[in-house]
């Protein structure tokens, strides 16, 4: 492969460019392929790029196209590839990716280094520095400029005034040319952080907390984020964490307390108001379950207190009640019993009495007492009498 003629391997950006494959082959090639860093280069007249037969041309080259190209032939007996070509593309200066345009903040008095940083072919630029704002527009002297250790270019800005905040313009050339558009750096007053926004406790263990906020706006200069945390009846300080983003996790706190976190942002013009959150660890599970004995034992020591002995003295109650009506039941058993033995003075009709001598041993004539004595119980048999609902007991 080889360049057209007339053409150098190093070439302005803008300017044609014209490459040709140069093939022996037996039989004929039936393809020519090309490639770029391996990527296959395809006929596309829209961008520039036009294919005929062994000839591949370039118009209006930019730097993005600078790399090895290569061209391939292709037979039926198979493929060959050319030795790498290296092309270079000369272009004059420009920003640096992600330096075309910069917003900074200063405070007045306060020193501000801007740099400006640019990409060229070749490398050897001049910088050249412009300020302007509603009211002026100047170049910077000299001695305001320096020339960084990577070869850029930087300068030192004090804000003495309101009038002092403006755009400043870098600008840079070499032996292609100057550079179309310079980069922007944007100049205004600083001011203090605002508060976070929407912050909450997103989780919460018995000793520590998780808070996540939304930072807001850092006034134009680089802000931090402090969260304190105070006990909410004594006001002690327990932690204090400083974090590059509003995402706190707040350890080493008491066990059930109650706490008021407080979360600020700061740079360094001074903090913003403070966002103010309630929170609450959990108890230690054996202090929850104390305390949830002591919620069902009905509201305090006092209390329970109160209710025991009450509870003990209806029961007192109860069984000297129950006592009370067994031993009357019993007593007028054995009344009813002895009545019933001995005949007495009562007229049972329907009962005859037993004879003589069980009466005697009943009577306790023998010399026994009434509790020790020992009787049969006569066996009764009911008949049904001619009238009906009447009853006649019978001795047998």
């Amino acid at each position: 492969m080889e360049l057209g003629r007339g053409v150098s391997s190093i070439v302005k950006e803008g300017e044609d460019i014209y490459f040709n494959c140069n093939v022996d082959s037996n039989p004929p090639t039936y393809k020519i392929s090309w490639f770029r860093k391996s990527q296959a280069i395809l006929h596309h007249p829209a961008q520039g790029i036009l294919l005929s037969g062994n000839s591949l041309a370039l118009r209006g080259i930019t730097r993005h196209q600078a790399g090895p190209y290569t061209c391939a032939a292709s037979n039926v007996e198979g493929d060959a590839h050319s030795p790498p070509l290296t092309l270079h593309v000369n272009y004059a200066p420009v920003c640096a990716a992600g330096g075309a345009a910069r917003v900074l903040a200063a405070g007045l008095g306060q020193q501000v280094n801007v740099t400006c940083q640019v990409e060229a072919a070749p490398s050897a630029v001049r910088f050249s520095w412009v300020f302007n704002n509603s009211l002026t527009s100047h170049r910077l002297p000299g001695d305001q400029v320096f020339i960084t250790p990577d070869g850029g270019s930087a300068v030192q800005l004090v804000a003495r005034t309101h009038q002092d905040y403006g755009t400043l313009q870098c600008w840079a050339q070499n032996n292609v040319g100057k550079m179309t558009q310079p980069c922007l750096f944007h100049v205004v007053p600083a001011g203090r952080p605002e508060q976070p926004a929407r912050c909450l406790v997103v989780n919460k263990t018995y000793n520590s907390l998780v808070v996540e906020c939304t930072p807001g706006s850092d006034g134009g200069l680089k802000q931090v984020f402090i969260a304190k945390v105070f006990e909410a009846v004594t006001g002690r300080g327990q932690v204090n964490v400083t974090s590059e983003s509003p995402i706190f996790t707040l350890e080493g706190l008491t066990p059930g307390l109650d706490y008021i976190i407080q979360v600020t942002a700061w740079n360094k013009l001074g903090s913003s108001d403070p966002v103010k959150l309630e929170a609450l660890t959990y108890k230690m599970a054996e202090n929850r379950m104390r305390d949830e004995q002591g919620s069902e034992g009905g509201g305090g020591g006092h209390g329970s207190g109160l209710l025991l002995v009450s509870l003990v003295v209806v029961t007192a109650v109860v069984t000297v009640a129950s006592a009370a009506g067994l031993v009357g039941r019993c007593l007028w058993a054995r009344r009813h019993d002895r009545d019933l033995i001995t005949g007495g003075n009562r007229n049972i009709k329907g009962y005859l009495a037993p004879p003589e001598t069980h009466s005697k041993r009943l009577s306790g004539e023998d010399g026994t007492d009434d509790d020790d004595v020992h009787f049969e119980v006569p066996t009764i048999s009911l008949e049904t009498q001619r009238e009906p609902g009447t009853m006649v007991a019978v001795t047998q």
